[in-house]
This record gives C-alpha cells, sequence and structure tokens, in this order.
C-alpha cells in the first residue's frame, strides 16, 4: 500500500524512517513529589470533594421552585387513567407476542425439519373425538 513501510526481517527500520521516542509529560496534579518529606512532618489531608463542572458555589443551594406545577386547571384524571390503560394494554400485547412468536417458530422450524426428511408422519396428531 502507499503510504505505509515495511519491516525488515532483520529488525532495521527501512530507508527513510524516523523514530521518534514519546515521553509523556509529567502532571503537577496527579504526580507525586519526587522526594517524601520526612515522616515528623507528615500530615494527613482530607480528601477535597468532587464539585461538577456546572456546580454554583458551595454555600448557594438550588430553589426547587422550578419544579413546583400551580396550574389553574385541574389534573385530568380521566385521561390520564385512559393513557395507563391503553399503556398497559400494549405491554400486555408486546408480552403475550413475546410467548407466542417463539413457540410459533419452533414449531415451524420442526415442521420444516420433517419435511425436509422426507418424513411421512410430519402432520400433528388430530386429538381423538370425545364418544
Amino acid at each position: 500500500m502507499p503510504g505505509q513501510t515495511q519491516s525488515r526481517p532483520d529488525g532495521e527500520a527501512p530507508a527513510g524512517a524516523q523514530i521518534i521516542a514519546f515521553v509523556p509529560r509529567a502532571r503537577a496534579d496527579r504526580d507525586p513529589p519526587a522526594t517524601q518529606p520526612p515522616a515528623s512532618e507528615a500530615r494527613v489531608q482530607a480528601p477535597r470533594p468532587h464539585i461538577a463542572a456546572n456546580a454554583k458555589t458551595r454555600g448557594e443551594t438550588q430553589s426547587l421552585a422550578a419544579f413546583e406545577h400551580i396550574d389553574a386547571a385541574p389534573d385530568n384524571f380521566r385521561h390520564r387513567m385512559i393513557a395507563n390503560g391503553a399503556g398497559f394494554d400494549a405491554a400486555l400485547l408486546l408480552a403475550i407476542t413475546g410467548n407466542w412468536l417463539p413457540e410459533k417458530m419452533a414449531e415451524l422450524r420442526h415442521d420444516q425439519d420433517c419435511v425436509l426428511m422426507r418424513l411421512q408422519s410430519c402432520a400433528a396428531a388430530a386429538p381423538k373425538p370425545l364418544p
């Protein structure tokens, strides 16, 4: 492929290749200091609390007034119950379909295997009529 170089079996770099050494930079907030303080000067520090990027100052609390709903119109109980019933019906339909569909697929697979093996008695046994 153009633009790609192949390594040679002797381990040498191809002609014109450059080797760049990657040296990661040290971060002051993550890397420990190079020298440890003597045991007599060591202190235990309390961990700093995690503050989200969009959080406000510590002493300020947010009001919940934005989440309160005081509407002039009362709650439409009838509409809410109809919507709950429709949601329940949809969930029930999904549950019934989820049980019926795999059973039907297994039955069709069995019938197809039976026909492809050219067996004579592929049909399901019919129940005997009651006397």
